[in-house]
């Protein structure tokens, strides 16, 4: 991974994205501005708040660096008042002299290393001017940004402060000489990182070793993992890139993000190692990149308008990507993801992915085939993105996330977990009767599951039949689930009005796992009670009976009720049922069905 990421670094570079390596974007307060020829001017207006760019006030490229410990070093030019004049918290006021005169000390060096004569002028008026300005100072607060300007241009964009910054900084955090773990070159690596970066709101930093364990030989802090100033600077600022840069955004997506389970949230950030030119365009003639198509699979909001879709992404997976239309090298292009964590300060890799982009076309495809399934009323057929699935199903168990992503990207086998979460979530049988939209796509992902759980390692006609109803399975389990969604349908046509409660709410977690102690008694309840009540009404009791005699004599044919389901077998009785639901909600209007099909549609 982390020579990817060093990789990716190279490409952002030489594509003109990234910052200057150990650079940030700040947002100044108060801007001194030094006119050319006239330095004695400054800009003394403000303060600005943040987003006030009528002042030509925005956000500039500042140096920047992992600031922390008892005492913590300045940053070059741009900073805090308390370090750039030193003024003071309440009863800090000694300590706030120290980091001022660090700061001063510092722009020193970089006045005497570069030469610069608008350097010095800064440094000549912080040292001797500043204070013979009435009323300036008390005007700033300790924690405001502060920064300067030499007429139109941004000093900290100055080549020789950039070479000069970084140079201070690896001389800072250098230790022994070793060879790099990333580029392989025997050169001096970082006792400490230069930088941290931001998961989910949280600072952490890329490698840290924190007990006796790992400290091995008498190696200290990030010495275990040793990495050159150059290498680690460039992935630290490739994930800097991935995490939060707004030119990003399609390269990241956020999996889980639960407020009260930190370490439970997840952000997964993806890239391909060579700019792919490929574009599907979308209904409103938007090119949407293949990047942007690979990350749908992990979308939950839209990440565009119009968002590209789980649909778009199948097509493009469908058509050939050899050939004289496609770019040459696309299969052979290779496809990153990471999915990340943060705890403490720390950050967490879950899930790593290094794979070519013709076994994720290969994977993702078979993804989306096993998921595919018609909705509750029989209308349309669709997949769902895992955080999708992860909403629906309620899920806790944050590992479930990374074994999803390994299925749709690498292939591997759906966790056994995610069978069992579907199980559970409709064990509670209410939820196959609502008609809140929410409920609605619930019911549908938690389906879908299924479907995957069942069918991802089958062949693809299988997974193509059972996206709706498929009358000639004979699936023991499937036979039942069909034959319980029959008999309530019979008591729904008998009753002649909606049904606040079926004998689904009653009998469905029953019947599900002893088909053979439950399924005989409501079929003499239907006989007795339904069919009899139907064939008076005339609502088509010919061909619900037909369609009853269809599927007992199946299951008489594959021995009769089974007395127990097992969890795989539970997961075939539920796609029976919920599949023959969707059939007759679909064919209502054929029928003359007092309950309107467009009322339960939400």
């Amino acid at each position: 991974m982390l020579a990817a990421l060093r990789q990716l670094a190279d490409r952002l570079e030489t594509e003109g994205i990234l910052l200057p390596p150990n650079y940030k974007l700040r947002q100044p307060v108060w801007h001194f501005n030094f006119t050319e020829g006239d330095i004695s001017f400054l800009d003394r207006s403000g303060p600005y708040k943040k987003g006030d760019y009528s002042a030509g006030i925005k956000e500039i490229c500042a140096p920047d660096c992992q600031r922390s410990g008892k005492d913590p070093q300045p940053f070059l030019l741009v900073d805090q008042a308390r370090y750039v004049f030193g003024i003071a918290d309440r009863g800090k006021e000694e300590d706030s002299k120290r980091r001022h005169q660090d700061y001063l000390d510092l722009l020193k060096r970089a006045v005497e290393k570069t030469g610069d004569p608008s350097f010095e002028a800064i440094y000549h008026f912080l040292t001797s001017l500043v204070s013979n300005i009435p009323g300036i100072l008390e005007k700033i607060k300790p924690e405001e940004i502060v920064a300067f300007k030499i007429g139109e241009n941004n000093p900290c964009l100055n080549p020789a402060i950039i070479e000069f910054w970084n140079s201070h900084l690896e001389e800072d955090a250098s230790a022994r000489t070793a060879v790099c773990l990333v580029c392989g070159n025997e050169q001096p690596i970082l006792r400490k990182l230069p930088r941290e970066i931001v998961v989910l709101g949280q600072k952490c930093v890329i490698s840290s070793f924190n007990d006796s364990a790992y400290l091995s030989y008498g190696k200290q802090q990030t010495e275990n993992a040793p990495m050159c100033f150059t290498c680690a600077n460039k992935i630290i600022s490739s994930l800097d890139y991935l995490t939060k840069s707004p030119k990003a955004e399609i390269h990241r997506r956020i999996i889980m993000n639960n407020p009260k389970r930190p370490i439970h949230n997840q952000l997964a950030v993806f890239w391909l190692k060579e700019r792919q030119e490929i574009n599907s365009i979308n209904s409103s003639g938007r090119n949407i990149s293949i990047e942007e198509l690979l990350g749908v699979a992990l979308t939950s909001e839209p990440t565009s308008e119009p968002p590209a879709s789980l649909s778009q992404l199948e097509s493009l997976l469908e058509i050939p990507w050899t050939g004289s239309t496609t770019p040459l090298g696309l299969p052979e292009n290779r496809f990153y993801l990471a999915l990340l964590s943060a705890n403490k300060a720390r950050l967490v890799l879950r899930t790593w992915i290094d794979a070519s982009l013709g076994e994720i076309k290969e994977n993702l495809g078979r993804y989306i085939k096993s998921l595919k399934i018609v909705d509750p009323y029989g209308g349309r057929v669709k997949a769902f993105s895992i955080p999708e699935l992860i909403e629906a199903l309620d899920v806790e168990d944050p590992s479930i996330v990374g074994k999803l992503i390994r299925t749709a990207f690498m292939g591997l086998p759906p966790p056994f977990s995610l069978l069992s979460e579907a199980l559970r979530s409709i064990h509670n049988p209410s939820v196959f009767n609502s008609i809140k939209q929410k409920d609605i796509f619930r019911l549908h992902a938690v389906m879908a599951s299924l479907k995957h759980s069942l069918l991802y390692r089958k062949g693809e006609e299988e997974m193509k039949l059972m996206e709706t109803l498929d009358p000639e399975r004979n699936r023991i389990a499937y036979l039942c689930g069909r034959l319980l969604a029959i008999l309530e349908e019979a008591q729904r046509r008998a009753s002649g009005t909606k049904l606040n409660r079926t004998l689904v709410d009653s009998f469905y977690a029953s019947a599900s796992s002893s088909p053979s102690s439950y399924l005989g008694l409501l079929l003499n309840r239907s006989h007795t009670s339904h069919l009899s009540k139907i064939r008076k009404d005339g609502k088509d009791y010919t061909g619900l009976t037909k369609l009853l005699e269809d599927v007992l004599s199946r299951i008489d044919n594959e021995g009769g009720f089974p007395a127990r389901l097992d969890p795989r077998e539970q997961a075939e009785f539920a796609l029976g049922f919920y599949h023959q639901r969707a059939d007759f909600r679909a064919k209502r209007s054929t029928i003359g069905d007092v309950e309107s099909n467009s009322k339960e549609i939400a």
